[in-house]
């Protein structure tokens, strides 16, 4: 089974694959133009609300802007930060490559998404949620030094796992995704946490990628 990859690297996630089970390279994008190209990304914006939480995504010009070969999300000076997600859905199991840091003053948390149902447009008025079946990764998260997945759209965590310190201001490489049904985070070539989903989205279906 070949399945796509969104960065080449196999470190410690190969004992993860199961036999036979390899990834391409398919897709990347290196942000070394001048600002986000939104016929490409969308940047969500509204009141999106989950049981017992509700989250505020504003569409701000500074909200995924790009600097310096850099993809930023938030504007420490306005308050405001952004989901974005890449407008074409991708098939197969997902997997991620990326560096990221988190820029002070905020302290946490590196989050992204894979294999996520998204409802655009017109679609995005039959559906209570913008966001389906699929899955978040976090780091630095729950205001903790924790790495994690949960399933969207409940937002309850599936695995969470100490990891370390996470410090603004330094570069984290992450390796994140889908193989079957195992679902995992790697960072700085170590394997962090992991978790198998025995109900999987269905990964011909097509799901969106996202910071």
């Amino acid at each position: 089974m070949t399945s796509t990859l969104l960065a080449a690297v196999f470190c410690s996630v190969a004992s993860l694959l199961p036999p036979g089970h390899t990834y391409k390279l398919v897709w990347s994008d290196e942000f070394d133009g001048t600002e986000l190209d939104r016929t490409k990304w969308n940047v969500s914006d509204g009141v999106v609300s989950n049981p017992g939480t509700e989250h505020l995504y504003t569409a701000s010009t500074n909200n995924g802007r790009v600097e310096n070969g850099r993809l930023l999300g938030g504007d420490p000076d306005e308050d405001t930060y952004g989901e974005i997600f890449y407008r074409t859905p991708f098939t197969g199991d997902v997997m991620l490559e990326f560096d990221a840091e988190i820029l002070a003053p905020s302290y946490h948390d590196i989050v992204w998404f894979w294999n996520t149902r998204l409802f655009f447009g017109e679609e995005r008025q039959k559906h209570a949620e913008i966001w389906g079946d699929g899955y978040l990764g976090c780091l630095g998260g729950w205001y903790a030094d924790y790495a994690g997945i949960e399933r969207t759209p409940s937002y309850q965590p599936s695995v969470i796992a100490p990891s370390f310190p996470v410090e603004a201001g330094k570069s984290y490489h992450i390796v994140s995704g889908g193989a079957g049904t195992r679902q995992f985070i790697a960072v700085d070539g170590k394997l962090v946490t992991y978790f198998t989903d025995p109900a999987v989205p269905d990964p011909h279906e097509g799901g969106y990628i996202g910071f």
